[in-house]
């Protein structure tokens, strides 16, 4: 029978494994297309459906129009028409309110609201809004700022960005030129870390763990096909499906690229 003693030093042993195996974090950027593209000089109209009865809520109401009337025109990426005129899209409030939430000397306060926006016919984003106030007292300052922070939480969700992500190098220890070349690239060091990689092919032709570095750092140079190039070398050695799984990433990457550069050239 395995002694209880025994059992802990697996479990420690499994979960330092699990750890090792993260490896190092390489972070990359990714072109993102926005979900509608309404296109630069789309006509907007934004409207309050909201039939508020309190002072706070009819402030909240305007506060929110007026913010995303700011949030636009900083983007440039949209023209506000008069109210009641034709729209390309639509951005409507639905049940906007500042919710009390504390009580005494220091009460909080919420601001809620739905977003709904909609083109043509389509819905193209609803969704609940609830951002908290640090102070609740007719006038306050909070409520401007939170109701900037909703616009521009759903202006970002109708507008192409730029996005980053998590890859994962694993260390060797027979060879330590391939986890300093990792960190290099963890760096931003992208050129050093290129040579780290080569020197860890030199020092080992079929460590495939260095391809497969090689192919996030002609990633990260938008050099696409050597990517895939590394990343095919790197599976014919290493058999893991991250390395064919970074072909089909690359993929991907060039079609949200493409489509993002249509949306901010149109």
């Amino acid at each position: 029978m395995v002694s209880l003693k025994t059992m802990r030093c697996i479990r420690i042993l499994a979960l330092c494994a699990v750890l090792s195996s993260c490896g190092i974090q390489i972070q990359l950027e990714n072109a993102v297309p926005a979900e509608v593209n309404l296109g630069r000089g789309a006509h907007v109209e934004v409207r309050d459906s909201t039939h508020a009865h309190s002072p706070m809520n009819r402030d909240a109401a305007r506060a929110l129009c007026r913010a995303f009337r700011h949030q636009m025109a900083e983007d440039g990426y949209y023209i506000l028409v008069a109210r009641g005129g034709m729209a390309d899209a639509r951005i409507e409030m639905y049940d906007t309110h500042v919710h009390h939430t504390g009580e005494g000397e220091h009460p909080t306060a919420r601001l809620c609201t739905t977003i709904e926006v909609e083109s043509g016919y389509r819905c193209l984003y609803r969704r609940r809004e609830d951002v908290y106030l640090s102070r609740d007292s007719h006038g306050h300052p909070e409520l401007y700022d939170a109701a900037r922070d909703i616009a521009r939480k759903t202006m970002k969700k109708l507008t192409p960005h730029v996005s980053t992500y998590c890859e994962y190098v694993d260390e060797n220890e027979q060879n330590p030129a391939l986890g300093q070349g990792a960190r290099a690239c963890a760096a931003g060091n992208w050129e050093q870390g290129r040579q780290l990689a080569q020197q860890a092919l030199s020092v080992n032709p079929n460590e495939a763990e260095a391809y497969y570095l090689l192919g996030l750092i002609e990633r990260h140079a938008q050099n696409f096909a050597a990517s895939d190039e590394m990343f095919r070398r790197a599976a014919s050695l290493g058999n893991k499906s991250k390395y064919t799984e970074g072909i089909r990433g690359n993929a991907a990457i060039q079609r949200n690229a493409a489509a993002y550069q249509q949306q901010i050239a149109s």
